[in-house]
C-alpha cells in the first residue's frame, strides 16, 4: 500500500562554506504520523488560530470515499524520531505531530516555523518525515488528459475527514525552495501512496 520516497535537496550556494565557518549548523526535524482517518471516535482536530503558511485554493468537490485508519504510522513516526537522536538531533529540535495534531495547517506551519524560520545558519540540516495516507487531486488548470501533470500528489492530513483539502505537492515545493534559498540541507521522507510526485 505504501511507497517510500527520500528526496534530498542540497543547496549549492557559493557562500555556503564561508557561512558555515561563521556559525554552527543545527539539526532539526518535523516528524508526522497519522493513524486515525475514519470519522468515528476521533478526537477533534487541532485548530491553528493564526495560520502562517497560506493555503492554495481548491476548486470543485471531493467525491472520494473516506480513508480507513492505519495501524503503524504513529509507531513509525515515534520510532523515526527516536532514531534521529542517534544522529545528533537533540530532542527539543525534533517536533513530532501525531493524529489530531497533524492537521494540514499545523503541518505546513510547523515546517515553515521550525525548519525554515528557525534556521539562521547556512548548512543547517533539516528532515521532514511523513507516515500516513497519500492521494491525488485533479489539477483543473491542466486540460490535456494525457499530461503527467494532470494530478497533484498529496499528503492526507488528519483533518481531511473534516473536509480540509490535502497538502498538495506544489504547497510542499514552495517550502522546499524556501529552505534551499537559506542554504538548508533538507531531506524529505514520505512513507505514503503517491509519494513519487511529492518532489
Amino acid at each position: 500500500m505504501k511507497s517510500f520516497l527520500a528526496v534530498l535537496f542540497l543547496s549549492a550556494f557559493a557562500f555556503l562554506p564561508r557561512a558555515m565557518a561563521q556559525c554552527q549548523p543545527v539539526r532539526r526535524a518535523v516528524v508526522v504520523g497519522i493513524n486515525k482517518y475514519a470519522g468515528h471516535n476521533r478526537p477533534p482536530a487541532f485548530k491553528v488560530n493564526k495560520p502562517l503558511v497560506p493555503r492554495l485554493p481548491v476548486f470543485g468537490k471531493s467525491d472520494r470515499p473516506p480513508f480507513s485508519d492505519l495501524h503503524g504510522a504513529v509507531n513509525d513516526a515515534n520510532e523515526f524520531a527516536a532514531l534521529l537522536e542517534g544522529y545528533q538531533f537533540e530532542a527539543p529540535n525534533v517536533k513530532v505531530l501525531l493524529d489530531e495534531n497533524a492537521t494540514a495547517q499545523n503541518i505546513l506551519d510547523t515546517i515553515q516555523r521550525h525548519l525554515i524560520d528557525s534556521s539562521s545558519c547556512a548548512g543547517d540540516v533539516s528532515v521532514f518525515f511523513y507516515s500516513g495516507h497519500g492521494s491525488q487531486i485533479r489539477n483543473m488548470f491542466v486540460k490535456d488528459e494525457n499530461s503527467p501533470f494532470k494530478y497533484d500528489q498529496t499528503l492526507v492530513p488528519y483533518d481531511a475527514a473534516d473536509g480540509v483539502p490535502d497538502i498538495r505537492s506544489k504547497e510542499l515545493v514552495r517550502l522546499y525552495l524556501a529552505a534551499a534559498r537559506k542554504g538548508i540541507y533538507l531531506t524529505v521522507i514520505a512513507d505514503s501512496c503517491q509519494s513519487g510526485g511529492l518532489s
